[in-house]
């Protein structure tokens, strides 16, 4: 059993809600937290399908090319390649 501590306002919301769709608080809750948990399953399969579909860039250089080139100051080099790997 969970027991949830709510604000006096919050509970004086969810009573009236309660009270206007004739149902207890506690059916009122769980008819909730069903609907925000279908919603964010969806939402988070959604987001996975969304990432599955993004498909591997190849960089010019390696990220410790990269970053040697950007110790000694050659940022030219990657920007040009940056540039030509765009087109």
């Amino acid at each position: 059993m969970l027991t949830i501590d709510l604000d006096l306002e919050l509970e004086a919301s969810l009573a009236a809600v309660a009270k206007q769709k004739h149902c207890t608080q506690n059916e009122l809750i769980k008819k909730l937290l069903s609907h925000y948990l279908t919603d964010y399953q969806s939402n988070n399969n959604h987001f996975s399908t969304l990432v599955d579909r993004i498909k591997p860039v190849k960089a010019a250089y390696s990220a410790e090319e990269m970053g040697q080139m950007l110790r000694e100051g050659k940022e030219q080099f990657l920007i040009a390649a940056h540039a030509h790997h765009v087109q």
